[in-house]
């Protein structure tokens, strides 16, 4: 084994040697050759001209500079070459291209392109273009390409790319698109583009798109867009307009075109409510309060729901909502379970382009464990009447129809 190793290094010495004596008449032209074998350059067969040969087998011992490929690189530590890449470049650190990549490059760290690369990056840290990628990324860390491109990142952290994107990033953390996007993005935290979006970005905190939404946003907090053709779902949903489609979350504001109103009424539960409405005709957010005072006890609760509005006619809607409250007897706060669902059907009668007023029909349901003074469960405080009440276990549940009517200021 000895014997082979000191051989091989016998060989690239001479051949370093031999091409320096030759490096006169080669001057600039670049050289084709089949196979070259480097320690470090330019300890190799081609020499201190390595920069200049353009070979088909490139094996380089520890590391390599070489004048480009057509075939196949191997490098113990890195490759690196002056001119274009065809072919497959495998290193145990690096590879770096000052030229563009045609073919696949996998490293155990980097992988470097100076210019356009068409074909597959794998690296364990990053992937790095300074031009387009038509492809596909894959990195430990994060995956960056300078221009428009068609690609498929995917990396732990972090996906970017500096013009239009066509395909799909996925990332653990967030992916960033500085043009318009036509795929998808998929992301634990956020995903940002600064143009439109045609497809779909999905994450755990926030989508942002800062001109115009052809598709879905879905997060697990905020959602923002211009103009939105889809649907956004989040717990909060911005945008200017929705010209097709809905946004969905426990807060989405529309900005030209949205439902916003507060109504102010009462019903057999609260003698007098307040409510504010927000979202869009076909889906808009409920918050709501409503109080009342009997038996000498201050009823009071607050909730949060959803509605819908259809259209029945020239200056009549209808309204179907569902609110939940939280219900309070004398204080800010209980800790026993005492809660109240309902669901409304309301007929609404415009008066102006800002006033209507609404009447319906309503029923309740109402969960509580609360006890008074002997013990026993209390419900009547809430319920001012029932068709069903039942025991089960430590907590009463009470179904009682109702009504409600009132004012709805536009806003």
């Amino acid at each position: 084994m000895k014997t082979t190793v000191k051989l091989l290094l016998g060989l690239i010495m001479f051949s370093s040697v031999k091409s320096f004596a030759q490096s006169d008449s080669i001057k600039n032209d670049t050289m084709y050759r089949p196979m070259q074998v480097t320690f470090i350059t330019p300890m190799g067969t081609n020499g201190i001209d390595s920069w200049k040969v353009k070979n088909r087998l490139s094996i380089n011992i520890l590391a390599g500079y070489t004048g480009g490929l057509n075939g196949l690189e191997l490098g113990s530590l890195a490759n690196t070459d002056k001119g274009d890449v065809y072919g497959t470049q495998l290193a145990g650190f690096c590879n770096t291209n000052f030229g563009k990549t045609i073919g696949c490059q996998m490293a155990g760290f980097s992988n470097v392109s100076l210019k356009y690369v068409r074909g597959l990056q794998a690296a364990g840290f990053c992937n790095v273009v300074k031009d387009s990628v038509n492809g596909c990324q894959l990195a430990g860390f994060v995956n960056y390409a300078h221009d428009s491109s068609n690609v498929v990142q995917m990396a732990g952290f972090a996906n970017v790319v500096k013009g239009n994107l066509k395909g799909a990033q996925l990332a653990g953390f967030a992916n960033h698109a500085n043009g318009d996007v036509e795929g998808l993005q998929a992301a634990g935290f956020s995903n940002t583009t600064y143009g439109n979006t045609k497809g779909m970005q999905m994450s755990g905190f926030a989508n942002i798109t800062t001109k115009d939404l052809n598709g879905t946003q879905l997060s697990g907090f905020l959602n923002y867009a211009r103009k939105v053709r889809g649907a956004q779902i989040g717990v909060f949903n911005v945008c200017d307009t929705i010209e097709k489609g809905f946004a969905m979350g426990v807060f989405s504001f529309v900005r030209k075109g949205g439902y916003r109103a507060i109504e102010i009424g009462g019903d057999e539960t609260f003698y007098a409510q307040v409510s504010v409405k927000i979202g869009i005709k076909k889906f808009y957010n409920i918050l709501s309060a409503g109080a009342k005072i009997k038996d000498n006890s201050f009823v009071w609760g607050w909730g949060y729901g959803f509605g819908t509005m259809a259209n029945i006619s020239k200056g009549v809607k209808l309204n179907i909502e569902g609110v939940q409250y939280v219900m309070s007897h004398d204080d800010w706060w209980v800790d026993n379970l005492n809660l109240l669902s309902k669901v409304k059907a309301n007929v609404t009668f415009r008066i102006n382009d800002y006033v209507s007023i609404y009447v319906g029909p309503s029923y309740n349901m109402l969960t509580t464990d609360r006890l008074d003074k002997n013990g026993e469960l209390k419900d009547d405080t809430i319920a001012p009447w029932s068709n069903y009440k039942k025991k089960i276990r430590n907590t009463m549940w009470v179904l009682y129809p109702g009504f409600s009517v009132g004012l709805i200021v536009k806003l």
